[in-house]
């Protein structure tokens, strides 16, 4: 089995922000239930990551994308304790956030979505693909 390890150069800037967070939300799945997952880089190398059913049901795709946000904006509380009602609560805070400028949206498309990998199937090309993306090396 082949060991995969981290690709640390400083001098790679292969980042948008020093921290950056990808997530993307499947509505409605195989099983019928949103999954969603995220990574977050620091300076580019992976620091975060998780991939999880959404505790409440989506009623389309922007708003499973949406609820997929919503963990990430409660660093450092552990996600184990949202439930569904937190999640409904804490889609006003995101919005605050973004009002006041605390926080920014930006749409990534799908070929530099580093969240992808958590939420649908990939082929063993695209795997390959996601693993790169994500400073990732075989050695």
């Amino acid at each position: 089995m082949a060991m995969v390890g981290l690709d640390v150069n400083p001098r790679t800037k292969t980042y948008r922000a020093p921290l950056e967070t990808f997530v993307d939300a499947n509505w409605g799945g195989k099983f019928a239930q949103s999954s969603y997952g995220h990574v977050t880089r620091l300076f580019g190398m992976p620091v975060s990551w998780v991939a999880r059913w959404q505790a409440c049901v989506a009623m389309s795709t922007c708003h499973a994308e949406f609820m997929a946000i919503v963990p990430l904006s409660m660093f450092p509380r552990t996600m184990q304790q949202i439930n569904g009602k937190g999640m409904w609560n804490m889609s006003f805070y995101i919005n605050e956030q973004l009002y006041k400028k605390r926080a920014a949206l930006e749409w990534v498309p799908g070929s530099e979505q580093l969240a992808d990998m958590f939420t649908k199937p990939l082929g063993p090309q695209k795997h390959g693909e996601a693993i790169k993306q994500l400073g990732m090396v075989e050695g």
